[in-house]
């Protein structure tokens, strides 16, 4: 019941998707996303907010620059970190549904825009390390040292 009300009241300020790896109840299955898997963070990039209730999906929306609502009753230390730290992502308890339709319209609303989080987005990237870099640069340090016929 709980979600269904976030739906509809969140319906009425945005587009709403949802990505669910479960079937979705006939009344919500026309907000199913209905992009391949492989493509959601293509989806996210571009999106509002993501509200849900999977941290890692929370925390990828933050390092695409897009603001996230995390749903679950207990806390993550990197969810703790991007909200106290950054400001993209935020938690409440499944019980407090009415919160986060307050927080959701409160960052959606059109006086907010999206930019208002860019400055916060560049600051979790220049504070983090860019794993993937790290590992080529790797990668390519031993690709470089490799004595022949190793």
């Amino acid at each position: 019941a709980d979600k269904r009300r976030l739906v509809e009241e969140l319906a009425e300020v945005a587009e709403v998707r949802i990505s669910s790896e479960s079937l979705l109840p006939p009344d919500l299955d026309g907000h199913r996303l209905r992009v391949p898997l492989e493509q959601v963070h293509h989806y996210i990039v571009s999106a509002d907010l993501l509200v849900g209730e999977s941290a890692t999906m929370c925390a990828e929306a933050a390092v695409l620059g897009t603001p996230a609502i995390f749903i679950d009753p207990h806390s993550r230390g990197y969810i703790d970190e991007i909200e106290t730290r950054y400001g993209l992502c935020v938690r409440y308890d499944p019980r407090q549904i009415t919160q986060v339709v307050e927080k959701a319209r409160a960052i959606l609303a059109p006086e907010l825009p999206r930019r208002a989080f860019a400055a916060a987005h560049v600051r979790l990237l220049s504070d983090n390390m860019d794993v993937a870099a790290y590992q080529m640069a790797q990668i390519d340090r031993l690709v470089r040292t490799r004595r022949p016929g190793d």
